[in-house]
């Protein structure tokens, strides 16, 4: 019998191979972990890299509006130009009422048709206005709607006309030889210009934040605004044409008001003898760029020394007759002493010397012709909207004229910032986006700061300073939060005056009121949280003030986003 006998392995062998099954499985599941996180992880990157791209309705719209600009068709190797913006330029034709064309322009007009819709709706009355805690903006509502109405103002205007005249001591084109005015003296006249009308034909003349000091208020004085635009128009010979429309405008016009007609075309042609005169002395705007440079502060009494053929003292008391001190009833009445900042002083030197080549009739009759140029001819209507629409017509700023609506929305824009701005930031502007833009520009100054400290050239002393300029700096992002407090707007224009059926009447005393407001300024703190509501340009559909779109460096240490 044969007995078999069964082999048994010994216990190391054993626990050596259930270690490799176990370090084989543990491996396993490690490589299969490995793959399983980078499945996810190519997940969650390929989910970042989607969702990096922004499908918002404002992004899509706008990347519709750049693919729609474009020319694909076209090589961008070639004309990269015409590959950007080929079809923006054959979609965008330059109207016929306008002298060009550009996105800037366009969201111009959308802005003026957002505030035309505002302004006409509710009722057309003063009285029945039904916003009774928006004084200001009914204020507004009813000046647009004294705008519209030409009927009335062909009926008012020259009684309006004839008394600003008589403050002006008439106008010489207008007299007759057997019954002339008393005159005037040019320094008088033109403060009163400046105080109620805010004049810039002679001289540009106000109080504004001081550059070196921008903690006060301070006089300033500049170049004068040229009716032509620019002082190349009244030098080269290739824009004669327009110099001779610009006559034409001048003597027709003052037929209109009753000029004999010789009178006229021998006025005409001082007055632009004259303008032109003006524009050959100031300072082009391409060398105008270095503030530094420009700025100069002397006393009244030491420009009146270096400048004796204009009395300044005399213009600048007459210009603040009504303002009264901060703290009394009396006029403000400066001295000598009193400090000036002068933009320019090469100018002012040069007009000194050009004041006493011309008759003082001949500077009255430029005076009061810009005056009635920039205040009153642009809104009157027929016959002189006609001749207005050739003079422009020739400058090829527009072929058709434009429809009464679109000036009077910039005569409300630009009187009542305020209270346009409130109605329009009310009805049209993101609150959200108020937000999102304040924490970006947070987050863009605490980076900066955080560079500072990373900047090894610049000294401890120099990065102090620039974090000092950080902490002073102030944000003014889309408007001010007061827009939508209506008692603070209300409060703006409370000294606004309402004469019911007479547009010019209304128009005049605003002018003053947004004047006065500006010279009460003088010697007072800067309100750096303040936004500055500017005047529009009339002539262009541009509208400037917080409804506009601009960023600019600001030496106020303010970084404006204006909001629409």
């Amino acid at each position: 019998m044969t007995t078999t006998r069964t082999a048994v392995e010994p216990p190391k062998k054993s626990r050596r191979r259930n270690y490799k099954r176990l370090l084989l499985g543990i491996s396993f599941l490690i490589i299969l972990f490995f793959l399983i996180a980078l499945i996810v992880a190519l997940i969650v990157l390929l989910y970042k890299e989607k969702s990096a791209v922004c499908l918002t309705p404002v992004c899509v719209h706008t990347a519709a509006i750049i693919l729609n600009s474009m020319n694909a068709t076209v090589d961008p190797c070639d004309d990269f130009f015409e590959y950007a913006c080929g079809n923006w330029i054959k979609q965008h034709p330059i109207p016929d009422d306008a002298p060009s064309v550009s996105n800037f322009e366009n969201l111009g007009q959308d802005l003026e048709l957002a505030l035309k819709d505002l302004l006409e709706s509710g009722p057309d009355t003063l009285v029945n206005m039904e916003e009774t805690n928006e004084e200001a903006v009914k204020k507004a509502k009813y000046f647009y709607q004294m705008c519209l109405n030409e009927s009335e103002i062909m009926t008012s205007w020259r009684n309006v006309f004839d008394q600003v005249l008589h403050t002006f001591g008439g106008w010489p084109s207008l007299e007759s030889s057997s019954q002339p005015n008393i005159r005037i003296r040019i320094e008088r006249l033109y403060g009163i210009m400046v105080s109620k009308f805010r004049a810039d034909s002679l001289f540009k003349a106000t109080v504004q934040p001081d550059d070196k000091n921008s903690d006060k208020h301070i006089l300033l004085i500049d170049q004068p605004a040229l009716n032509l635009f620019a002082r190349d128009f009244y030098m080269l010979t290739e824009t004669e044409v327009e110099r001779l429309a610009y006559r034409t405008l001048i003597r027709d016009v003052l037929v209109l008001l009753g000029a004999d007609h010789r009178i006229a075309e021998r006025d005409s042609l001082e007055v632009l003898q004259f303008e032109t005169e003006l524009a050959n002395i100031t300072v082009s705007e391409d060398q105008r760029h270095d503030v530094s440079e420009l700025y100069t502060k002397y006393t009244i009494g030491e420009i009146k020394e270096r400048y004796p053929n204009f009395d300044w003292l005399l213009f600048f008391n007459t210009i603040f007759e009504n303002i009264n001190e901060q703290k009394g009833k009396n006029p403000i009445q400066f001295e000598h002493d009193e400090p000036i900042v002068i933009y320019g002083a090469e100018f002012v030197a040069r007009l000194d010397k050009l004041l006493p080549t011309f008759e003082p009739r001949v500077v009255q009759n430029y005076l009061t012709w810009c005056w009635f140029f920039k205040a009153m001819l642009r809104d009157l209507p027929d016959p002189f909207a006609l001749t207005m629409f050739k003079f422009y017509r020739t400058l090829n700023l527009m072929m058709v004229q434009k429809l009464r609506w679109h000036g009077c929305v910039t005569r409300v824009n630009s009187l009542m910032p305020m209270a346009t701005s409130s109605i329009y930031v009310k009805h049209h502007f993101d609150n959200e986006a108020k937000a999102q833009v304040e924490e970006m520009i947070a987050l863009i100054m605490e980076a900066f700061v955080e560079l500072l400290d990373e900047e090894e050239w610049l000294t401890g002393e120099t990065k102090a300073y620039a974090k000092q300029k950080i902490k002073t700096m102030h944000q003014k992002i889309g408007y001010p939060d007061y827009l939508e407090n209506n008692t603070a707007v209300n409060k703006e224009y409370e000294r606004y005056i309402v004469y019911e059926s007479d547009y010019y009447k209304t128009k005049f005393q605003f002018y003053e009121m947004y004047q006065k407001d500006i010279l009460e300024k003088i010697r007072m703190p800067v309100d750096r949280n303040r936004y500055s509501l500017g005047m529009v340009v009339e002539y262009l559909p541009a509208l400037i003030d917080p409804n506009f779109l601009q960023l600019w460096y600001n030496r106020m240490n303010n970084i404006p986003f204006e909001s629409s």
